[in-house]
């Protein structure tokens, strides 16, 4: 199951904005329409790439980060990818420092 187009649409208009993350009301839908979707069943870098933003800008940054991981093995050499998934690390670290957990280095 891949995401569809109009979803698509919506997430790929919106450029990472590591400043500001807030979303277009329309692609804010489309992100809570994706995040009830299963990583698994994804089959594409970009369709897991933009679960992955989804999931960023629903505050899910576990899942977050399981999605920029595997879009990252299937493309190691995108730059912008592997940045997104660091912003996606940093994100998630105060959550983890608040569970008791050991912070990390990115």
């Amino acid at each position: 199951q891949n995401i569809n187009e109009e979803e698509r649409s919506a997430m790929l208009r919106e450029s990472p904005n590591f400043e500001d993350p807030k979303l277009s009301p329309a692609a804010d839908a489309a992100a809570k329409q994706i995040v009830g979707q299963s990583l698994d069943q994804l089959t594409t870098r970009e369709d897991i790439t933009i679960w992955a933003r989804a999931q960023l800008s629903q505050g899910n940054y576990d899942s977050a980060v399981a999605g920029y991981a595997k879009a990252v093995g299937l493309a190691p050499d995108d730059i912008k990818l592997r940045l997104e998934y660091a912003t996606a690390l940093l994100e998630m670290a105060p959550v983890n420092m608040t569970r008791g957990s050991a912070p990390f280095v990115v």
